[in-house]
């Protein structure tokens, strides 16, 4: 199956971006600032249609017409003949409603426009004559106050017609005037519906509401795409270094919202990955190490025993020939140590993991191993804190149990050791491994003691985090290697 690669990094600039991320929410801000200010308008005409239509049921809205008709004949009674103006009259009473606020709502509310479209209407009539006002007023409304004013007969009254929550409504008023004995001023007020009163709205305030939204929803689509967008070119450049196999880079996201939760998942999910990768690395290299041995055992120790068979076959048929003798006694003795050196190569390459056991059982089994026959006395010292630290770095552990079984592995063959000792020691932020024997020991100025061996040794140690290699020995006092290396905790630490 082919790996699936990695989509070519984003542009920077928001509008040429392929998904498009700023369009999409600007018209989702448009959509919600579009449904958010038509629900508002809608709310608010309802309460403001509801409070009209309980003012004009109130008695102050009739105290109004009453004042206002008074007010009017204090105007006119100087006129001759005294005729009544049903124009005049209205804007008495749209004065006094104005100034006295008989009707709750806007107080600027100098009712100029219901005039206009004929929904604010008032007739006159004494039994002479008689009037109304405006010329356009609404026929409907117009019929319903003819219809009140045959209801009451010449009495003062009110009455609410239509009184639909939502829809519209009218309310028709009429008073006597107690100084005119017959006459009756009757009022209609026509109230909108909900869905009127919102086209209204909406048709008047168009040529600033649209640009009004519009603007301010891309503003805020910028600000809020610009600041996500450069979370999410972090977060992609990250991903990109992963695909490239740096499992160790981070998003590192210093936010305080979703946007954190998920990039602190995705560091998570690294760091999962990069752990079974590691396991897998030290199961490929321990399956690795298993057919080596395997190898090893089964043709080169074997030849290699095959060739101290025919040796010693050999130091028989020349017991009288001494030269010959000689070169079979030192190729008898050369195939010894080879098979002590095929034997330990083996030992170590099938000793147990340190992710498997952890180092200081993995290096107990291993040393036990490597020691039997020997008369020497095997100390391991590994706190079980230190040891499962090393058992979540196994490469580490393993170089360490390697260091400890080559000097384990010298102090048997050359130093005719009783005691040997491993410890692992803490020093702050720094390890100490030390390997301690009280063998024969040799000259460290003299050089005697330099070979593969300790070669090896100070190579692995150097390959440890800051790892440094020492070495001490004297004749007759032993032999004592440290290694110093730093924590692994806390080079793992955030």
């Amino acid at each position: 199956m082919t790996a699936r690669r990695l989509a070519r990094p984003m542009s920077p600039s928001l509008f040429s971006w392929q998904r498009k991320l700023f369009w999409k929410y600007t018209l989702s801000l448009l959509l919600t600032s579009f449904i958010s200010t038509i629900g508002l308008t809608a709310v608010f005409s309802w309460i403001y249609q509801r409070d009209v239509r309980h003012s004009i049921e109130s008695p102050a809205f009739e105290r109004s017409l009453v004042h206002a008709f008074d007010e009017y004949r204090i105007l006119t009674q100087q006129d001759t003949p005294q005729v009544t103006d049903c124009g005049r009259l209205m804007r008495s009473l749209t004065r006094n409603l104005y100034e006295q606020q008989g009707i709750r709502g806007d107080p600027r509310n100098d009712f100029q426009d219901s005039i206009e479209q004929g929904r604010l209407v008032l007739t006159f009539s004494d039994g002479g004559s008689q009037c109304s006002f405006p010329a356009n007023a609404n026929a409907e409304l117009l019929q319903g106050m003819r219809d009140v004013e045959a209801r009451q007969a010449g009495r003062a009254g009110g009455e609410t017609l239509s009184p639909n929550r939502f829809g519209g409504w009218s309310r028709i008023q009429s008073i006597t005037p107690a100084a005119e004995p017959g006459a009756v001023m009757t009022v209609g007020i026509a109230g909108l519906s909900v869905s009127e009163i919102l086209g209204g709205a909406l048709t008047r305030g168009w040529t600033w509401l649209v640009p009004y939204i519009v603007g301010s929803c891309c503003i805020n689509a910028l600000i809020l795409v610009g600041f996500l967008l450069r979370r999410i070119r972090r977060a992609e450049a990250t991903a990109a270094q992963w695909a490239d196999g740096n499992l160790g880079a981070r998003i590192n996201d210093h936010g305080k919202d979703e946007f954190r939760q998920l990039a602190d998942n995705f560091d998570t999910m690294a760091d999962a990955l990069n752990n079974v990768i590691r396991v897998k690395q030290n199961l490929a290299a321990l399956e690795e190490r298993n057919r080596l041995a395997r190898d090893l055992h089964d043709t080169a120790k074997q030849r290699c025993f095959a060739l101290g068979l025919q040796l010693s076959i050999l130091r028989k048929q020349h017991r009288d020939d001494p030269a010959s003798l000689r070169l079979t006694e030192a190729a008898l003795a050369l195939t010894d140590h080879l098979q002590n050196d095929l034997r330990n190569i083996i030992t170590r390459l099938s000793a147990p993991t340190v992710s498997e056991l952890g180092l200081s059982a993995a290096l107990q089994e291993s040393l036990a191993v490597l020691l039997s026959g020997n008369d020497i006395t095997l100390s391991v010292e590994v706190g079980r804190e230190d040891d499962e630290a090393l058992k979540a770095r196994p490469e580490l552990g393993v170089e360490l149990m390697v260091i400890a079984l080559e000097a384990a592995s010298n102090a048997a063959r050359h130093s005719a050791a009783t005691q040997v000792t491993v410890a692992l020691r803490r020093h702050a932020e720094r390890y100490e491994w030390l390997i301690v024997d009280d063998g024969n020991g040799f000259d460290v100025a003299a050089g005697t003691g330099d070979g593969m061996g300790l070669t090896n040794m100070r190579h692995r140690a150097e390959t440890l985090p800051n790892g440094q290699f020492e070495l001490h020995s004297e004749a007759g006092a032993g032999t004592t290697i440290r290694v110093f290396f730093d924590n692994p905790t806390s080079q793992d630490a955030p």
